[in-house]
This record gives C-alpha cells, structure tokens and sequence, in this order.
C-alpha cells in the first residue's frame, strides 16, 4: 500500500478573533485570506509548515499577519515559540507583522485599527522599495 503525505491542518481556536481585522481590512481594499498553508524547506518545524493567521494581499504586495494572544507572552518576553516562528519568518525573508492581543488591551488600542495602520505602513515600505528598484514587480 502506498502512503501518502498528508497535512492535517488545525484550525486556529481564536478564528473568531480574527473576524474583525478580516472585515476590517477587507472593507479597506486588501484581499484577506485566512490561515494559509505556508511551506518552506527553511522553517524549523518537522513537517516545514507554518499557518499564520491572515495573509493580506493589495496588488504585487504581500504581508502575514499573526494576532498572539496570552499564550505567546507579551512582545518585549515572547515564549520559545513566539521566537522560532519570527524567526522563520526572517530567516525566509518573509514580510509579517505580530501583533499582541495584550498588548493592544492594556495600551487600550484597537487591534483593527491597528492592523490596518500596520498593513498600510509595511504597504509603504514596499512601494519605497519598488521605488528604489531593489523589487521587480
């Protein structure tokens, strides 16, 4: 019998929470896709797979957003796998935002808001590099 390789993705418990930054940027313009299947040779988990939250997408542009809440500790002390899925995504040079849940409560920030001004400023970063012709679109 011939196996095959299969890949049981596991859909994230807090979808619900992503509901709103989904509508949100959708409503600005971005194509939003939810938890895409990401595969890499570079990332270091077993089966070189990562799922962020949201993929956001405005033309040529690309950004992966990844919304942590407690389990990820907070920005200035990420837990141990906090800190390997950054560093996956900047060891393949992947463009992503991380935004905390924590955060954002106790800065009393809103999170949609949030995103979109994030998603609009790393938009920027990329049209300067467009500008500049270090990116061939």
């Amino acid at each position: 019998m011939r196996r095959t390789k299969s890949f049981n993705k596991q859909k994230n418990g807090d979808g619900h929470k992503l509901d709103p930054i989904h509508q949100h940027l959708t409503r600005l313009g971005y194509k939003v896709f939810r938890e895409p299947v990401i595969e890499n040779h570079r990332f270091s988990t077993r089966n070189k797979i990562r799922n962020p939250d949201l993929k956001i997408v405005y033309g040529k542009f690309e950004v992966y957003l990844e919304v942590d809440g407690k389990v990820h500790g907070i920005l200035e002390a990420p837990t141990e796998n906090t800190l390997k899925r950054n560093a996956d995504f900047e060891r393949t040079n992947m463009n992503y935002i991380v935004l905390s849940e924590e955060d954002c409560k106790f800065h009393g920030i809103d999170i949609e808001k949030l995103a979109a001004y994030r998603v609009g400023e790393e938009y920027t970063k990329f049209l300067a590099k467009v500008e500049n012709g270090s990116l061939f679109i």
